[in-house]
């Protein structure tokens, strides 16, 4: 039986929220709302011993804040079971303006449930479209614990159609598993995920096996979300502005770090939007799918694979691999297969889109990436787009790209693959010990600017080239790049109006 809330506690806890509500939002204690609701989940029945299921006492307590047109939710240091098969395990976010404070809380999932713990479904009697799910929801803190050993897998956050909602300063441990994601969200706009720690993800011997992203985007399409308990409201919408910042994504026990970021369907003719990924930690991630003759592969090849998005923001990153996994750090890759256009969103028809498409509007600047051995068909950064769809507004400039020579491997890649490219700029960047540092013939490039790259090996024997063209560059220049240990600096015809210099 739930448990109502005491006048003496509400007033306890509006207190405590005073003092603290000022690192909300940027207002200070004086500026706070001073009838704002607060709510503590221990009021509502939560037992919080690690034990018993307490699951409807949050559902009451979120329920309280949607009714009072939002508050703040308090959610002690202590330890919770979030598992009512009652609810198939979820616990719905129908509070909008809503801050959670579970600095200090510990989250669990003892049994293995399909549906996510927290979800934001769209609202039935709401119009379809951004914010019909959840808006404003601010959630501070605390750690989800699962058990990859015992196949107690979690998603931790469901959100469709989700909107203005930012989370921070939280740990998932030990819970990414087959097909799992810690974020899974659709058709989501305005999502901020920053200062988190996302530790391991299952391994399998197979490395076919399809592991989920951490945080995994997609569109509002039936069939492309982690359950929730109103599986609803499909509106065909992609996701926009998503930034992820000052994360780690770190290895846990003997499991693989993380898939940090991507996702791996394509809707024609539509493209997520304004996709950032800042200033984070990525060691030593989970082995990608292996690679075949198949393009539906490699795009999903990669620690951050973004493919088919307009607008992609990479930077200030350091990408670590310290234990020889083969894996690309990013890939960057058009469509020809989804969702088709016209699709009913609550029936959705895919196959082969009649033309390619591609993204667009790329920046991959000042990361570090170290280790990625970049052999068997993975480079350690690729960006392409597929014939016919060329790819615009690609800058790649100021990384260092280093230790990548793969010695046992029978066949080698580049630091940098590029294909199918229009205008892109190629600067500036450091690439030491590559079997090639700049592969240039994935597919046409024209009006390329590839000035100031400094590339350079004292590792790998026979090396090629510093820079591999081809008769599709077209109309650019590679001016003004450093070179060493390579038997030539550029190898290859360039093609028509292509200017090559020293």
């Amino acid at each position: 039986m739930t448990a109502t809330p005491s006048r003496r506690s509400i007033i306890q806890t509006m207190a405590v929220a005073a003092v603290t509500v000022g690192g909300l939002g940027g207002r200070s204690p004086a500026q706070a709302a001073p009838h704002r609701t607060v709510v503590n989940v221990l009021d509502h029945g939560a037992a919080g011993d690690g034990q018993t299921d307490d699951s409807a006492a949050f559902q009451s307590a979120i329920d309280s804040i949607a009714e009072a047109g939002g508050g703040d939710l308090v959610v002690p240091a202590r330890t919770y079971v979030i598992a009512s098969a009652a609810a198939d395990g979820c616990v719905v976010l129908r509070a909008d303006d809503m801050t959670v404070r579970a600095e200090g809380a510990t989250i669990l999932r003892p049994d293995k449930f399909d549906n996510a713990v927290f979800v934001a479904n769209t609202r039935s009697e709401e119009p379809l479209g951004y914010g019909a799910g959840v808006r404003g929801l601010r959630w501070i803190g605390g750690r989800f614990v699962g058990n990859l050993a015992e196949s107690n897998f979690m998603c931790p956050f469901s959100l469709h159609h989700a909107q203005d909602c930012t989370f921070s300063g939280i740990t998932f441990q030990d819970h990414i598993g087959r097909g799992s994601h810690v974020f899974d969200m659709v058709g989501a706009d305005s999502i901020v995920i920053e200062g988190c720690s996302f530790l391991g993800q299952q391994t399998h011997p197979d490395d076919t096996e399809n592991v989920g992203e951490a945080i995994q985007l997609g569109a509002s399409y039936k069939g492309g979300l982690t359950g929730g308990s109103g599986n609803y409201g499909f509106s065909g919408l992609m996701c926009r502005d998503i930034t992820v910042r000052d994360c780690e994504f770190l290895p846990f026990g003997d499991q693989a770090g993380p898939t940090p970021f991507g996702f791996h369907g394509g809707v024609e003719g539509k493209h997520h939007q304004r996709l950032s990924f800042v200033d984070n930690v990525v060691v030593d991630p989970r082995t990608s799918l292996t690679p075949d003759d198949s393009e539906r592969d490699t795009v999903n090849r990669g620690a951050v694979h973004l493919s088919d998005a307009h607008g992609v923001t990479i930077t200030g990153n350091r990408f670590t691999q310290t234990t020889g996994r083969v894996n690309r750090a990013v890939t960057i890759m058009g469509f020809d297969f989804g969702v088709l256009e016209g699709a009913d969103p609550d029936k959705p028809t895919r196959g082969d889109f009649a033309a390619p498409q591609g993204p667009a509007d790329i920046r991959i600047e000042d990361n570090v990436f170290e280790g990625f051995p970049a052999r068997d068909g993975y480079d350690t950064v690729a960006v392409r787009g597929l014939d016919g769809a060329a790819v615009p507004g690609v800058v790649i400039s100021n990384n260092t790209i280093r230790d990548g020579y793969a010695s046992a491997a029978t066949e080698h890649s580049a630091a940098i693959q590029l294909g199918n490219l229009e205008g892109p700029v190629i600067s500036g960047n450091t690439i030491e010990d590559h079997h090639v540092g700049l592969d240039l013939t994935a597919g046409p490039i024209s009006d390329a600017e590839v000035t100031g790259n400094e590339i350079t090996n004292s590792t790998a024997p026979d090396a090629p080239a510093a820079i591999m063209v081809d008769s599709g560059l077209t109309d650019s220049v590679v001016r003004k790049t450093t070179t060493s240990g390579y038997d030539q600096a550029v190898a290859g015809e360039p093609g028509e109006g292509t200017v090559i210099e020293d």
